[in-house]
């Protein structure tokens, strides 16, 4: 089921009046829950004492940076985050990416784009189907964890989104770029060496605990996840 139909929860976090009652008449018009902050404060305080499927955030607040907002946010939640900014220098979508924001959309923008974006993140944060689970690997997607052998693997949440991603199909093949759209987000300006590093980093960790390559590499063509050896 669509999750705009099942009524998604969203946070807006904008301190432009008009903009913010315009995103909200358009956003509840479409069939979903809104729940406004105007300032950085109020967002933080929103997030801890609601549960969301979606924050749209505005960079430029009246107290905190919208940046720290993130970063106080991806401390304890995983949910899909909008920046939706005036600010178009290339430094800051690449630190709103690092500190784990799913896309980044600039001011101004066409309603229609906003809500293709959401669908986007929504679609990529419902819960993936068992079938991803074997008995030797098993990721816990509500909870973000990964089992291997009977045993858990410490990762951050970005090795876990790009295991994730890799789990989305295991066998098939996915491009640097395939996986920075997944990973970090269909408007990213990184380029494939972050893909390069975070799978390094998820190897050594994955291998620590099975000598086995479980994700491999095809050489000019991207990863894959690879459970051939494992039951």
């Amino acid at each position: 089921m669509n999750r705009q139909v099942e009524r998604a929860h969203v946070l807006l976090v904008e301190d432009e009046q008009q903009l913010l009652a315009l995103t909200e008449a358009l956003l509840d018009e479409r069939g979903y829950e809104v729940t406004t902050a105007k300032d950085g404060e109020s967002a933080l305080e929103a997030l801890r004492q609601t549960t969301f499927d979606l924050v749209i955030l505005d960079l430029n607040l009246p107290d905190l940076d919208g940046l720290e907002v993130l970063s106080s946010f991806r401390e304890n939640s995983q949910v899909p985050v909008i920046i939706v900014s005036a600010r178009t220098d290339g430094k800051d979508r690449i630190d709103a990416f690092d500190r784990g924001a799913d896309d980044y959309l600039t001011k101004p923008f066409l309603p229609k784009e906003l809500l293709a974006r959401m669908n986007v993140c929504l679609r990529r944060n419902t819960p993936a189907k068992p079938k991803k689970s074997g008995e030797f690997f098993k990721i816990d997607e509500e909870s973000q964890r990964l089992t291997l052998g009977g045993t858990q693997v410490e990762l951050t949440s970005r090795e876990f989104s790009l295991l994730q991603a890799l789990a989305t199909e295991p066998g098939k093949v996915y491009s640097r770029q395939d996986l920075l759209k997944m990973v970090w987000g269909a408007d990213t300006n990184l380029d494939g060496r972050r893909v390069d590093l975070y799978v390094s980093r998820l190897r050594a960790k994955l291998e620590s605990f099975d000598s086995k390559e479980i994700i491999s590499s095809v050489y000019g063509e991207g990863y894959k996840l690879d459970l051939s050896e494992h039951p």
